[in-house]
C-alpha cells in the first residue's frame, strides 16, 4: 500500500470514526485535515447564496418595475428577468464548487453596476425635471445598491 493510499485509508478510518459526532466535529476535522480546501468551499457555498438571492431579487424588481408602468416598462421586465436567470445560474455553479464562475460574475456585476449607474442617473434626472418617475428611480437605485454589495461581497471571498 502507498503513502497516499495509506493516508487515504487513515482518514477514511478518521471519519468513521468521527461520524457519529454529528456534522459540527466532521468539518471541524476538516478544517483541520484540509484548510484551504474547506475554506474555499465555504466561501464558494456563501457567494453562491448570495447570486441566487441577488438573481431572485433582480426578478422580482423587474416584475415591480413592469407592474408599475405595464405600457412603457417591458424592459424592466425583460433585463430584470435575463439579468436575475443569469445570477441564479451564477449561484447554482458557485454552490457546486464551479470556482471559474467567479471570473464571469465579476464583469457581469461590474456591467450591472455601471447600466444600473446610469439608469439611476437618469431617473432622478427626470424627477428632478417634475416628472412622476419616483417608484422606478427608487426601484432601480434600489438595484444599484444591491449590485454594489454584490461586487463588494465577491472582492471580500475571492480567494
Amino acid at each position: 500500500m502507498g503513502h497516499s493510499q495509506t493516508r487515504a485509508f487513515h482518514l477514511t478510518a478518521e471519519f468513521a470514526e468521527y461520524a457519529e459526532w454529528g456534522l459540527f466535529q466532521v468539518r471541524m476535522l476538516c478544517v483541520l485535515q484540509f484548510p484551504q480546501k474547506c475554506i474555499l468551499k465555504s466561501i464558494m457555498h456563501f457567494l453562491g447564496k448570495w447570486f441566487i438571492g441577488f438573481g431572485v431579487f433582480l426578478i422580482v424588481c423587474g416584475i415591480l418595475g413592469f407592474a408599475s408602468n405595464p405600457a412603457a416598462a417591458k424592459t424592466a421586465l425583460i433585463t430584470g428577468s435575463f439579468f436575475g436567470g443569469l445570477n441564479l445560474l451564477m449561484g447554482w455553479g458557485l454552490l457546486h464548487g464551479f470556482s471559474a464562475v467567479r471570473y464571469v460574475a465579476a464583469p457581469v456585476t461590474v456591467l450591472l453596476i455601471a447600466a444600473f449607474s446610469w439608469r439611476s442617473y437618469a431617473g432622478w434626472a427626470q424627477v428632478a425635471d417634475g416628472e412622476p418617475k419616483v417608484f422606478a428611480a427608487s426601484l432601480i437605485s434600489t438595484m444599484l445598491v444591491g449590485a454594489i454589495l454584490t461586487l463588494i461581497q465577491l472582492v471580500r471571498n475571492w480567494r
